[in-house]
């Protein structure tokens, strides 16, 4: 019998898509100035990023606009290419300086790895001439576009965690009942806990408890290999592994001790996490 979905659903890309522009290859691409000079002819500007039309649809859309605002023939292409592949071809071009690609539509948690390798140029003098950033932006993400004090990117996308939960399901009185017999207590709406999120998608899962004739899933969420499924984890890391700001000199550490960049991907928070993460899936 075909299952369907869902009574929860965790949906997260909590990573920011990043324009980044790539530092001169060493060769020059036909119509480009050297050294700084402005191009003497019509130049195409090549952006690399992942598969539309998420990401790259606005590429496709809007550079026909950009192209008539600038005139001279000038042109914007996106080249997409699989999530999975991006970072790999970033890397290769990096690593042989080459001048393929002149934007990098990509993840800023690669801003590190491309500052490192010297692919990318840091923004602060062109930023400068102009008011970029709206008052309403949060301090936190226009910081996702800096390292080493420097601004490398412009975001592009800002993305935040979502828990979609049906409320209807929920709050049937008779499946609370059966909850409370199953687990010995009584879950909330929605979980409190993600050890709680986990006992009622797995009480939900495999069951036509909306009573259409086909069983359902008690848990969504991306776990494809080669794309975007380790953003997903953080969500289930986070609880038990960010220390809230005025417990530490340092709030928000995730990945990395400040001190000396020791990776914290061993600690119990992180392993706890995880096996929550595991087990629900």
């Amino acid at each position: 019998m075909k299952r369907k979905i869902f009574i929860i659903f965790i949906a997260l890309l909590a990573v920011t898509a990043l324009l980044v522009f790539v530092a001169s290859g060493k060769k020059d691409k036909p119509g480009k100035g050297k050294g700084g000079e402005a191009p003497t002819e019509p130049v195409t500007l090549s952006v690399l990023t992942m598969t539309g039309p998420f990401i790259s649809g606005p590429i496709r859309i809007h550079g026909p606009e950009w192209s008539a605002k600038v005139g001279g023939g000038n042109k914007v292409e996106a080249i997409e290419v699989a999530f999975g592949d991006i970072f790999p071809k970033a890397q290769q071009a990096a690593a042989t300086k080459s001048d393929a690609f002149d934007i990098l539509l990509v993840a800023n948690i690669w801003m590190a790895d491309l500052v490192g390798w010297d692919y990318v140029i840091p923004l602060d003098d062109y930023l400068a001439k102009v008011d970029w950033y709206p008052s309403d932006v949060p301090e936190g993400i226009v910081k996702k576009n800096t390292f080493h004090g420097k601004t490398y990117g412009l975001i592009a996308d800002n993305d935040n965690q979502y828990l979609f939960y049906r409320k209807d399901i929920l709050g049937n009185r008779d499946y609370q009942a059966r909850f409370k017999k199953k687990y010995g207590y009584s879950y909330n709406v929605p979980p409190d806990t993600l050890e709680e999120m986990v006992d009622v998608a797995e009480f939900f899962n495999n069951w036509d408890w909306d009573n259409d004739g086909e069983d359902e899933y008690g848990f969504i969420s991306s776990v494809k290999r080669g794309n975007q499924a380790y953003w997903y984890s953080f969500s289930w890391v986070s609880p038990f592994s960010v220390i809230p700001s005025d417990k530490i000199d340092n709030p928000g550490i995730l990945f990395f001790n400040p001190e000396n960049m020791d990776p914290l991907v061993n600690n119990p928070g992180w392993v706890k996490g995880l096996s929550l993460h595991k087990e629900m899936l």
